[in-house]
């Protein structure tokens, strides 16, 4: 919302939130209500997963749930090359 000095509204702007949610291996997962980001260790975007807020990661895998469904996406085999463990 965009108001005035009198607190009247000017404009709404839609915006969609995005959530730094999780890291792994020196990858960082930005999440909205449907969608996450994979970042890599300078920010640039590797990949694009359907998979929103509700997504967590265990051992390797990053598990998400959409209505009835339900994904798990190795981690390990999804960015280019072996996953260095830190």
């Amino acid at each position: 919302m965009v108001i005035d000095d009198q607190l009247n509204l000017i404009t709404t702007i839609e915006k969609t939130l995005w959530l730094h949610s999780l890291n792994f291996e020196g990858y960082k997962f930005i999440t909205n209500d449907t969608t996450t980001f994979v970042l890599d260790s300078v920010d640039r975007k590797i990949a694009e997963i359907e998979a929103g807020s509700s997504a967590f990661i265990h051992g390797n895998t990053l598990y998400s749930r959409k209505e009835a469904s339900f994904t798990a996406i190795n981690l390990e085999k999804f960015v280019e090359g072996p996953l260095e463990k830190k």
